[in-house]
C-alpha cells in the first residue's frame, strides 16, 4: 500500500471520529509522528498501526488493503461530517449563536455535496436552515 493512501485513510478515520491528533496519539506516539504518517511522510510500524486501528476502531486490514481505491476507509465520511455539522449548527442556532450556526450549516452543505453516498437531504436541510436563520435575523 502506498503510504500517502494509508495516511489519508488514517486521517479520514480520525476526522470521522472527530478526534484531534493529540487525542489519537496519546502516550503511544508523538503528535508529530502521527502528522507525518497522515501526510504520507512516514510509515508506521506494525505495533503503531495496530494501536491506531484500535483507537480509531477500524480494522487494520482496511488500512493495509491492497485496494488502492481513492475512497477512504469510511465511504460515507463526508456524509457523517455533514450530519455532525448540521446537528452542531442546529444546537448553536437554538442557543442564539447565529454566526457560528451559519458556518456549521455551510460546512454541512459543502460536505453533503462531497459525500459518496447520497446526502441530498442534508444539503437541502442545510439550505432550509440557512434560509430560516436569515428570516429570524431579519425579524430582529
Amino acid at each position: 500500500m502506498d503510504r500517502k493512501l494509508l495516511g489519508q485513510r488514517l486521517k479520514e478515520a480520525r476526522l470521522v471520529k472527530q478526534l484531534t491528533q493529540a487525542e489519537v496519539s496519546g502516550d503511544f506516539i508523538t503528535r508529530n509522528m502521527l502528522s507525518q504518517i497522515e501526510n504520507g511522510l512516514a510509515i508506521p510500524s506494525m505495533s503503531t498501526l495496530a494501536y491506531l486501528s484500535d483507537i480509531l476502531e477500524i480494522p487494520m486490514s482496511s488500512l493495509v488493503s491492497k485496494d488502492d481505491s481513492p475512497y477512504p476507509v469510511y465511504e460515507n465520511s463526508d456524509f457523517v461530517i455533514a450530519k455532525n455539522h448540521l446537528n452542531q449548527g442546529k444546537d448553536k442556532m437554538d442557543k442564539g449563536d447565529m454566526d457560528q450556526a451559519g458556518k456549521d450549516f455551510e460546512k454541512a452543505r459543502e460536505h453533503a455535496l462531497l459525500a459518496i453516498h447520497a446526502a441530498s437531504s442534508i444539503h437541502a436541510e442545510s439550505i432550509l436552515l440557512i434560509e430560516n436563520m436569515v428570516q429570524k435575523l431579519k425579524k430582529n
